[in-house]
């Protein structure tokens, strides 16, 4: 699977929430003659996804451990919990037909995820598709949603029958649920590949089309649904594809919310599986929109076949904006670097007022940046300061004499080093410290520097330009986590987040009438707020679409982290 980077300078693992897999304890202990697991709270598990993958309630682990306030679901990482282990169900307690299961053969209890299906489960506990239907008394590999099944702990013990087995009604399953296994690990983000695309079929040759092929050209749906197709990697290497999972899950629940409001969409979903995609000119032919692929690479080789006609959207991977210019149906939704250095330069023109000071700090003998450059082109009046980290005392002088009384000092850090952004954030956190007004401005890869300390980004006043942050005291944000909790029984990641934005945005935007779409050059009049990141596609000459939107993050010497609107 491709590496799922959001951002060349902010990867969402980086974001101030994600929620943390939550795997069953190997450890158990005896208390009063019951057995319970401990298991060992990690940063960003809660009592929800815990309970769940234990298979008890929270009233179970409440009782289970009274020295602890859990009344209100407040738990910290480091914290141990006890954890009651079920008893372990045989078949012989289940009122079975003797036939359907045989009667000595112990199980666990296993609830099929949305997106798994017989074979998934079967490769995920080492057996037999076949075991498994004998076992249960399917008619068919085919299951329900979230159906709850038998899983033998001795498989070689079950007895599939030489041919397919007459209709049986399953029989429901025991009450009480046991033992849940370990859930399969997501995988580490953002590092992973994704498989090539592999497609063999020849480009299309259509009427080229001008350099003027606009947004209103392209966003023109053909049946009164919009059809979309998702290109992601659910199955990669033999193993499940959390990430694609969960940004799948995310535009699920944004394809739901728009049927609320009369938007209509169809989806075709397209595994790039076993390192193929099964997708051809004609399939996309028949399709407003794709979401995906993801890596750059695969993209390209789909836009090779896609005629123009059908928008694709590059939902992930910052790199891929490169295929923008040549490619005039590709709409390239992550926000690039240089947005957010734009952004830092306006976020200075605004915030500066009369008498203020502005630096632009730069590293000694470094190689001008692109910062640097903007904001010489800006017109805006600033010093540029020079600054050596092993002799800063005479920059954090200037800084401290051009405060002045009263005045602030806008730092802008034109670098990229991190032991070096980090010293110049702190010497103007001591400065803060001390009483002078000072504000460092810098782009989202300041806060995945781990030299830099939360509590000096806060002492210089951050201003962060972002091109995602989720905000969890919205109110949407909170309905989000409801119901992707309700639907899918986990936590989102911020992989989730950024499915529903996509799908949301897009697909709302097919669905604009005739006359909106007339109107429609740029979309700066349908600029989209989302859950972690905002939407402004510009339909610049030379550049093709590109998102444009940033967000503004300030770090307040309250220790507050708010969200503006820029």
């Amino acid at each position: 699977m491709a590496a799922l980077c959001l951002a060349t300078t902010l990867p969402l693992a980086a974001q101030g929430y994600q929620s943390t897999p939550v795997t069953v304890s190997q450890e158990k202990v005896t208390r009063n003659g019951k057995t319970f697991y401990s298991h060992t709270i990690l940063e960003h598990q809660t009592l929800f996804s815990i309970s769940r993958t234990y298979g008890v309630s929270y009233q179970e682990i409440t009782e289970a451990n009274p020295g602890l306030d859990l009344s209100h679901g407040q738990i910290r990482a480091g914290q141990v919990l006890l954890i009651p282990v079920k008893e372990r169900a045989t078949a012989d307690q289940t009122a079975q037909a003797p036939e359907v299961l045989p009667q000595t053969v112990e199980y666990t209890l296993y609830t099929a995820k949305w997106y798994e299906d017989l074979d998934m489960i079967a490769a995920k506990f080492n057996i037999s598709k076949e075991v498994l239907i004998a076992f249960n008394g399917l008619e068919s590999d085919q299951i329900d949603r979230r159906q709850t099944l038998r899983i033998p702990l001795d498989p070689d013990s079950v007895e599939v029958p030489d041919t397919p087995a007459p209709a049986i009604v399953p029989v429901a399953p025991a009450p009480t649920p046991v033992e849940t296994p370990a859930p399969v690990e997501e995988e580490n983000f953002p590092e992973e590949t994704e498989p090539a695309v592999e497609i063999t079929e020849e480009p299309v040759t259509e009427t080229a089309i001008s350099d003027g092929f606009s947004l209103r050209d392209l966003f023109r749906k053909k049946k009164d649904r919009v059809s979309v197709g998702i290109l992601l990697p659910f199955n990669t290497k033999g193993q499940i594809s959390q990430s694609s999972f969960d940004l799948y899950s995310g535009m699920l629940l944004a394809v739901r919310d728009l049927a609320g409001s009369g938007i209509k969409a169809d989806l075709t979903v397209i595994d790039s599986k076993n390192a193929t995609t099964p997708v051809t000119a004609d399939k996309l032919r028949g399709l407003d929109l794709v979401i995906g692929p993801i890596a750059p690479e695969d993209l390209e080789a789909v836009l090779e076949i896609c005629p123009r006609s059908t928008a694709v959207v590059s939902p992930l991977d910052p790199k891929a904006l490169s295929l923008a210019a040549a490619h005039p149906n590709l709409i390239h939704a992550p926000s690039p670097a240089e947005a957010q250095y734009r952004d830092i330069v306006n976020w200075v023109c605004d915030d500066a007022r009369p008498g203020d000071a502005v630096f632009l700090i730069t590293e000694s003998g470094a190689e001008p940046t692109r910062l640097e450059a903007l904001m010489a082109e800006s017109g805006l009046i600033y010093e540029r300061l020079e600054y050596s980290a092993p002799k800063s005392a005479n920059a954090v002088e200037s800084i401290r004499r051009a405060a002045g009384a009263g005045n602030t000092v806008h730092c802008v850090i034109a670098a990229e080093r991190e032991a070096f952004v980090n010293d110049v954030i702190r010497n103007v956190a001591l400065l803060s410290y001390k009483g002078v007004n000072a504000i460092v401005y810098g782009p989202s890869k300041i806060r995945n520097f781990d030299m830099v300390e939360v509590e000096n980004l806060h002492r210089a006043q951050a201003h962060l330009s972002c091109s995602y942050f989720i905000d969890y005291d919205n109110a949407r944000i909170k309905n989000f986590l409801l119901s992707y909790r309700a639907l899918f029984g986990a936590e989102p990641t911020p992989f989730a987040y950024q499915g529903y934005d996509v799908a949301w945005y897009f697909i709302r935007n097919f669905a604009t009438s005739e006359r909106e779409r007339e109107r429609m050059t740029r979309l700066e009049d349908r600029r989209y707020r989302g859950l972690q990141s905002d939407y402004l596609i510009l339909d610049e000459p030379g550049q093709g679409h590109v998102n444009q939107a940033v967000r503004r993050v300030v770090y307040g010497k309250d220790f507050t982290v708010s969200l503006l609107n820029p």
